[in-house]
């Protein structure tokens, strides 16, 4: 018996015989994309809290008066970006984890 391939042997090759599409895999891999960019995103709002904390005027306009930082607000500003450093990190993770698992998924064959 001989190790050839079949269409060299002369044989036609059989259309139905090709892999089925793994479009579900795709469609995972975008919603795992699609949640990564809203945790980015959301980290990015965290940050504008932020900036809004430390300058009012830049969303409100000029102020008449402006007031002292206090210490709740210096612990404010540190909680809201503890948050959007770790948005930021999740985000980043499931982007990336998301088409490396889809990859190595796809790089297997499927049983039987």
């Amino acid at each position: 018996m001989s190790n050839a391939n079949p269409s060299q042997l002369g044989h036609p090759t059989l259309a139905y015989a090709a892999a089925e599409p793994k479009s579900h895999r795709v469609w995972a891999c975008g919603a795992l994309l699609f949640f990564s960019l809203g945790l980015i995103f959301l980290g990015g709002c965290f940050l504008i809290g932020v900036l809004l904390r430390l300058d009012p005027k830049l969303m409100f306009g000029p102020m008449t008066a402006s007031r002292a930082l206090l210490p709740a607000d210096y612990a404010f500003m540190g909680l809201l970006t503890g948050l959007a450093l770790e948005h930021f990190h999740l985000g980043c993770s499931v982007g990336l984890a998301g088409p490396l698992a889809a990859r190595d998924v796809a790089g297997r064959e499927r049983p039987g």
